[in-house]
């Protein structure tokens, strides 16, 4: 009975070991989801978004991320867009962020303040637009809606 109770204890003791290694990631917040609404024809990568509501998601199970873009209203999948590098920030509101080339807007990245992550699709745009400011007519930045999953 002796021998018995030993395992027992042992495999409650693992058991209890591994649950409270697992229940800081069960309780982590993710904030890789969100949606905005974009008030003009943007691009982004090889996709053309027309001017309307959006919702995206960033998946994380990669070596790098990637962007999945869907029509809010149709639920249609709109752009998938693999993200370069992450960077760090402490400023700022959750955004994409839009540069112009070749006389058209683009999104190179998106800004996810409650992570403190900036991910980055075109690096040579953002390198770009961290260095020029764009014109008064254009917007930088539209503003993102994060959502906790």
């Amino acid at each position: 009975m002796k021998g018995k109770w030993t395992w027992f204890s042992g495999a409650l003791l693992g058991a209890v070991i591994v649950f409270s290694m697992l229940a800081p990631a069960a309780n982590a917040q993710s904030y890789n989801n969100g949606k905005f609404d974009l008030p003009f024809e943007a691009h982004w990568g090889g996709a053309v978004l027309s001017p309307g509501h959006y919702m995206f998601k960033i998946t994380s199970n990669d070596v790098n991320p990637v962007v999945i873009v869907r029509n809010a209203d149709t639920h249609k999948f709109v752009a998938y867009e693999r993200v370069d590098f992450q960077e760090k920030t402490t400023s700022g509101k959750s955004a994409l962020l839009i540069g112009t080339k070749n006389g058209q807007q683009v999104i190179h990245s998106v800004r996810i303040a409650e992570l403190g992550e900036v991910f980055v699709c075109d690096p040579a745009l953002a390198n770009e637009n961290a260095r020029t400011p764009l014109q008064a007519d254009r917007s930088g930045e539209v503003p993102v809606l994060v959502a906790q999953n």
